[in-house]
């Protein structure tokens, strides 16, 4: 499979003049420019190059640690399953982890519980 990153630089550069002006918080879902990345790095899709994302921590105003979702089933200690009602159907990435820049992120997808929050840090923290 060869992947486009022509396009992807050309939508990078356009993400990169952004301003946004919207608050970001952990326990929050974004759709968010992830774009083409290297090898097995997880990915974008579609004309956006955008993946759900779960924000773990909150850097500063605009830097966010996050974990990537995936909707395929995945079983094992590098994955958490998502019980929001959000998206039942997900799964968190924790091998993953990538820090972002709030003008990759694109659209507000709801916050998960504390508790099931918690419960991925935690699992996150272990991996470390």
């Amino acid at each position: 499979m060869q992947k486009d990153f022509d396009n992807w630089n050309i939508l990078k550069k356009k993400i990169d003049s952004d301003e946004q002006t919207f608050h970001v918080n952990e326990r929050q879902i974004w759709w968010c420019s992830i774009g083409l990345n290297v090898g097995s790095e997880q990915n974008g899709h579609g004309e956006n190059f955008e993946r759900p994302v779960l924000v773990i921590r909150k850097y500063t105003a605009t830097t966010f640690l996050c974990l990537p979702l995936t909707t395929k089933e995945k079983q094992g200690n590098y994955y958490h399953k998502i019980y929001s009602k959000i998206d039942p159907q997900s799964w968190v990435i924790l091998s993953q982890s990538k820090v972002i820049d709030i003008k990759r992120f694109r659209r507000f997808l709801g916050s998960i519980q504390r508790k099931e929050f918690i419960q991925i840090t935690n699992k996150y923290k272990e991996l470390l």
